[in-house]
Parts: C-alpha cells; sequence; structure tokens
C-alpha cells in the first residue's frame, strides 16, 4: 500500500467481507482501482490493543539526507 493510502486510513476503511473477515476497503488515489487488504491476525491483535485508534503518519526529515 502506498503513503498516500496509508497516510489517509481511518477506521471506516475496515470493513466485514462476505468471508467475515475483515478487510481494508480504499480507493488508490493514482489509479482510483479499489484495493482490499485483509486485517491478519497480528494487526488485528495491534488494532484491539489500541482500540481501533490509528495512528497519524508524519515524515520526518534529516539534515543531509
Amino acid at each position: 500500500m502506498a503513503y498516500a493510502e496509508m497516510s489517509s486510513l481511518t477506521t471506516n476503511n475496515i470493513e466485514i467481507g462476505f468471508d467475515a473477515k475483515e478487510w481494508i476497503q480504499i480507493i488508490r488515489k493514482k489509479t482510483n482501482g479499489n484495493i482490499s487488504v485483509q486485517v491478519l491476525p497480528k494487526a488485528k491483535q495491534i488494532l484491539e490493543k489500541y482500540k481501533h485508534e490509528l495512528p497519524s503518519i508524519c515524515c520526518f526529515f534529516i539534515e543531509g539526507s
């Protein structure tokens, strides 16, 4: 998943699929195509630990790089 999609994820992007599993559903900004990514058990544990509050993603620039 590209940075543009990762940085805009919210819990609204997590849906229950026809298979009764959780999926991240997004629309690619670059291509306007749909993407579905299954929420795997480890990711689900992390989401539950943090009460489904997704952290914001930010960038840090290192001087000289």
